[in-house]
Formats: C-alpha cells, sequence, structure tokens
C-alpha cells in the first residue's frame, strides 16, 4: 500500500532534516496498516484468528500499535519483536523476525509478516 506523506524533510538551507510528531505518522498510516493486513488476509482466504505467528514490524511502532485489536488476534499469536536481545534493525528487521519464527515453525503454520515504514508490505500470509 501506498500513501503520500512527507513526514520527513529537510528545506535546501537546513543543516538537518525535520520530522512530523510520531502521531501524525500514526494517525495517517495505521488506518493503510490494517486495510493492508486485510487485504491480504481476505487473498490468502485466511481468517486472523487461524494465523499461528503473526510479525509485526514498524519504523514507528505507533503504527502497529492497533493492529492486535483491529484484527482481534490474541497475545501469543504475536512474534517477539526482538527488541530486548538486538533493538530495531532498520530495514532487516521484518526478515530477522521472520527468520527466528521460522526456526521453531512446524509444517501447515500460518504466518504473516506486516511491515510498514516507508511503505506496507505484506510478505505472506499462508501456511499448509
Amino acid at each position: 500500500s501506498t500513501i503520500e506523506i512527507i513526514d520527513t524533510w529537510r528545506l535546501p538551507d537546513d543543516p538537518y532534516p525535520r520530522q512530523w510528531e510520531e502521531r501524525f505518522g500514526a494517525h495517517i498510516l495505521s488506518p493503510a496498516v490494517v486495510k493492508t493486513a486485510l487485504r491480504a488476509l481476505v487473498a490468502a482466504d485466511i481468517e486472523p484468528g487461524t494465523l499461528t505467528t503473526v510479525i509485526l514490524d514498524a519504523s514507528n511502532p505507533r503504527v502497529i500499535a492497533g493492529i492486535p485489536r483491529a484484527l482481534g488476534l490474541k497475545p501469543e499469536q504475536l512474534a517477539d519483536q526482538l527488541f530486548a536481545d538486538v533493538g530495531r534493525t532498520g530495514t532487516a528487521h521484518a526478515g530477522l523476525m521472520l527468520a527466528r519464527v521460522l526456526d521453531t515453525a512446524d509444517p501447515g503454520d500460518r504466518i504473516l509478516v506486516l511491515s510498514a515504514a516507508d511503505g506496507i508490505g505484506c510478505l505472506g500470509a499462508g501456511g499448509d
């Protein structure tokens, strides 16, 4: 999904970039994240409750904060975000979380990866 917003900018004479407060990005992007997740699940014909693991990643944590409630997810469905172990690794973070989940996944597990940064990507929803 793509939404064109300018939340980080730098004027020609500015020595450093400026950025809107986190709430602005969350207010604009959160609905798009929910919509993207629902579109992916509908396309895969998967109910959120049947997901084994949901990987949520965002450069702004507020953007994905409402996803579990919006999709009706249980806490045990959410993957460890690895903040205590490695922090957030930037672009690689969703893939790192997926690698961690796949280390212990079983055949048939249904895994949803939702990454929201400068765009929203749904890397996969599937199983069987």
